[in-house]
């Protein structure tokens, strides 16, 4: 039986209260952070020194924007839009393991599917971000590669090496067959043979459904998906 748990994303939308906080926080480099830092000290020498009740709390609410809190809050109502049943379904984009432990693959990380690093622009655009568990998002895996061919200042217009969470039908690339455990490359796709490559999803440690804790279950696996790891559906 082939088919894919995940295809195509749709972008999480923000509110404008939350447009309004990514916009005092941008761009997302450390000497604006370093800026954020001495304005909460300025801010907090500025309520020291305040006897007006209302010039406090007007303080005290330009503050708290300026906290990670509320970035923090930002990223769990991202979190929460891209686990649900219509999205990712609880699962990793990139190799499809459920976010549960001990079968699973752990707790779910927001990926910079550019990475912030380098395209710090695209930090919080909501196209850029995806699920993945710690494995995939990891140096050995995805890390700091560089998913951008070809970039454009619009996000929308960049072009990108592997296949894309809400760019791509993952289905029209590659496909999972459940019955033999391995991922098939359909018509030759190039973003596919990259994203197999980059994730090592027809390694043992990658495939989906196999304990990734428990190493006899795995050897269990490994001559099957060594002698057809190169094989490419039609």
């Amino acid at each position: 039986m082939q088919f894919n748990e995940i295809n195509q994303l749709t972008a999480y939308e923000y509110t404008a209260e939350q447009l309004d906080i990514l916009d005092l926080l941008q761009p997302w480099k450390h000497e604006y952070w370093n800026k954020v830092a001495s304005k909460k000290s300025e801010y907090r020498e500025l309520i020291k020194g305040c006897s007006d009740k209302q010039r406090i709390a007007n303080i005290k609410s330009n503050l708290s924007v300026l906290t990670n809190l509320n970035v923090t809050k930002i990223k769990e109502s991202i979190k929460a839009h891209l686990l649900g049943e219509v999205q990712q379904n609880g699962k990793c984009y990139y190799c499809e393991g459920t976010f549960t432990l001990p079968k699973g693959v752990g707790d779910p990380e927001i990926d910079h599917f550019a990475h912030k690093a380098k395209y710090n622009k695209f930090t919080f655009t909501s196209n850029n971000l995806v699920l993945a568990c710690h494995q995939c998002n990891s140096f050995s895996k995805k890390g700091y590669n560089d998913t951008v061919y070809e970039y454009d200042e619009n996000y929308m217009s960049c072009k990108f090496t592997i296949i894309h969470p809400y760019f791509d039908n993952k289905s029209e690339h590659m496909i999972f067959d459940h019955d033999v455990k391995i991922w098939l490359i359909k018509n030759d796709s190039k973003k596919a043979m990259e994203t197999i490559r980059m994730f090592k999803l027809n390694e043992v440690s990658s495939v989906i459904d196999i304990p990734r804790q428990k190493e006899s279950t795995k050897n269990e696996y490994s001559d099957l998906i060594d002698s057809i790891s190169t094989f490419q559906g039609n």
